[in-house]
């Protein structure tokens, strides 16, 4: 068995007041939780490794935040929190699919086309009405007060087969409205992490860190479940939990695996290596040179070796260059084509000679919708100017 395990690319969990600078989060506070100015009271992850090599994360966030005072003695309340991760060609490509929910609130975060320091808002009215309740993602490679917009799909990375030297910086960022304390306020944060798992001859690994020593944000107690694609089981799959803190791991009857994880300090690490069966992983996944996914079907397939069609943008006398990667079998398909009839699971479709439609019928009923010897014929119509008769 050839397995190589790669990092996940988180670097840390942070928050900010006034300006989104990391050493803001650790002001006035300890390595433990009770007398920090910001901890997680707890932190659950549900995370499912995919097929084509992407994990599917959501956080269920209880974070307290105490009241702080600046040199002057004067309240800096609460106005933002965020993560940050970091992009690399060979161990984490991109980050898309993002939602975040106010818990406490029941509130759904809209998206902000563009990150706001708290800083450059005026008064703290403006901030509530105008930026409150939203998410973010942005570039923050040049640090976390020169934030760029990031857009997932597009400004991700190509992937490679290794590890590069070439990071990004991004940062997933929430606003909340003005907050001087709060003892208990809940979120849940979801996203998808592209290509952190590498397929190999007879496994496909990975290395999921959800934080780091740079984690400056203690953390009561951290749970998490992690399950496998479709098919995967105990014995198909494995996983280990790595931390410095007291901790207990199970797996589960459906073959995924849990882990808890107590008393998380400033600076404490933990990460979770896992492997499974690369022979569930049976389907593909093509992408263009701009690193963005095409229609791919596979024809045939024997052993290791399939053959694909796929849809290809080549210039006339030039190359392009598109990358197959492994991704979860396509869903079977409810349409059925016979001669001239088509059908899904609703309606079924016949053409007579001509080309019109001599039969619809309405599975769900039962029901045909074209008269008896009639058809609907399909036309094309010139444009009329006329506004005499507009329709």
């Amino acid at each position: 068995m050839w397995m190589r395990f790669i990092r996940a690319g988180i670097v840390s969990i942070v928050a900010t007041v006034v300006l989104a600078v990391i050493t803001l989060a650790i002001i006035g506070t300890s390595a433990f939780g009770d007398s920090a100015d910001l901890s997680y009271r707890t932190l659950d992850y549900d995370v499912t490794a995919t097929a084509n090599g992407d994990l599917k994360v959501t956080q269920h966030i209880d974070v307290k935040m105490r009241e702080r005072t600046d040199s002057d003695d004067n309240t800096k309340p609460w106005k933002q929190l965020f993560q940050q991760y970091t992009l690399n060609s060979g161990t984490l490509t991109d980050i898309s699919d993002i939602s975040v929910r106010n818990v406490t609130d029941g509130i759904d975060y809209a998206q902000q086309s563009e990150p706001k320091l708290p800083s450059d808002v005026f008064s703290d009215k403006e901030w509530n009405s105008d930026y409150a309740n939203h998410w973010y993602i942005a570039d923050v490679s040049d640090g976390s007060d020169h934030p760029k917009a990031y857009t997932p799909g597009t400004d991700g990375l190509k992937p490679s087969a290794s590890a590069t030297e070439d990071n990004t910086t991004v940062e997933i960022g929430w606003n909340i409205p003005v907050t001087t304390e709060a003892d208990s306020m809940k979120f849940d944060v979801s996203f998808t992490m592209h290509d952190v798992a590498t397929k190999w001859k007879d496994v496909a690994s990975f290395q999921w860190e959800p934080f780091g020593k740079k984690n400056q944000v203690p953390i009561g107690t951290v749970t998490g479940t992690v399950h496998f694609p479709n098919g995967i089981t105990g014995k198909t799959s494995w996983a280990w939990l790595h931390t410095e803190r007291t901790s207990e791991t199970k797996r589960n009857s459906d073959g995924s695996y849990t882990f808890t994880a107590y008393n998380i300090h400033n600076g404490d690490y933990l990460d979770v290596v896992a492997a499974f069966d690369a022979a569930k992983a049976k389907g593909v996944a093509v992408y263009g040179p701009d690193g963005r996914r095409v229609a791919a079907q596979i024809l045939t397939r024997e052993g290791d070796k399939a053959v694909i069609a796929f849809t290809a943008d080549v210039k006339s006398v030039g190359y392009a260059v598109y990358d197959v990667r492994p991704a979860s079998p396509a869903k079977s398909s409810a349409l059925k084509v016979n001669g001239n009839t088509i059908e899904n699971g609703v309606y079924k479709l016949t053409l007579d000679r001509n080309g019109d439609i001599a039969s619809l019928v309405d599975k769900r009923y039962g029901r045909e919708l074209v008269e008896q010897g009639k058809a609907f014929r399909l036309a094309i119509f010139e444009g009329n100017p006329s506004n005499e008769w507009p329709a």
